[in-house]
């Protein structure tokens, strides 16, 4: 007789997700504005399988797992959920080391599976490296830069990724040219690499459309072909057509 299943599974049904209070979040960066526009205006939001909900579940113990060990062990202060907000945005870092002096550190945690781990992508031909998705990295820069209007000093950004057995660790760097530079270890060996990105651009199209309160009708790649609203890979399409590359 299952008596634990039946428990956990509904949990992952019944308890409530992030409640819309009609600002923009910092997680929607990076995502198609048609998409972020419709959840705004009409509360349009995706249907979970059971198995993305277990997953999501699984990353947020990840999350509390590291959080308690770093709070335990870390010898300056450690701020968890930590509230970024301005008249577009409603975001909470996942962390925020060091919080009040001049050298913060502004953490966003991820996880993922095992089996995605090392995995080699088309952008990167050649290389293996842990699953960072440039909308991790789109969230981490935008709490980078809320933090910095907030409080007037510019944090570290720091970007971790779990899963069962590895862990990833890598210092996010902004370039003048709006890449991103990674800098760390990925299952202690070094890791670098340059995103070619330019999530500026990117806040200021969403922010554009919010206070427009419309819903783009079609963008375009740089190839002039149509971008679905629903790719993951919206930053890199996005960053690229607005290059001219």
């Amino acid at each position: 007789m299952l008596r634990i299943t039946p428990l956990l599974e509904r949990s992952l049904v019944e308890v409530p997700q992030r409640r819309d209070d009609g600002f923009l979040w910092g997680s929607e960066l990076g995502s198609h504005p048609a998409k972020v526009m419709a959840r705004i205006l009409y509360g349009t939001r995706p249907e979970f399988t059971l198995d993305t909900l277990a997953a999501m579940e699984d990353g947020n113990m990840h999350e509390a797992n590291t959080a308690n060990r770093v709070m335990r062990f870390y010898n300056g202060t450690v701020h968890t959920n930590f509230p970024l907000f301005n008249k577009y945005w409603s975001c909470y870092a996942d962390l925020v080391l060091d919080h009040g002096s001049f050298n913060p550190v502004v953490v966003e945690h991820k996880a993922t599976d095992s089996k995605n781990w090392g995995r080699v992508y088309a952008d990167d031909p050649g290389s293996a490296y842990a699953p960072v998705k440039s909308t991790h990295l789109c969230q981490l820069w935008l709490y980078g830069k809320l933090y910095e209007e907030q409080f007037g000093v510019k944090p570290n950004l720091t970007l971790v990724v779990r899963a069962w057995r590895h862990l990833c660790e890598v210092e996010v760097i902004q370039t003048a040219t709006d890449h991103l530079i990674l800098i760390g270890e990925m299952d202690h060996k070094p890791f670098e690499r340059i995103v070619r990105i330019n999530p500026g651009l990117l806040r200021s199209e969403l922010e554009d459309w919010y206070t427009l309160q419309r819903i783009p009708e079609t963008i375009y790649d740089v190839a002039g072909n149509p971008i679905d609203p629903a790719t993951w890979y919206y930053p890199e399409l996005r960053s690229a057509a607005a290059a001219g590359l």
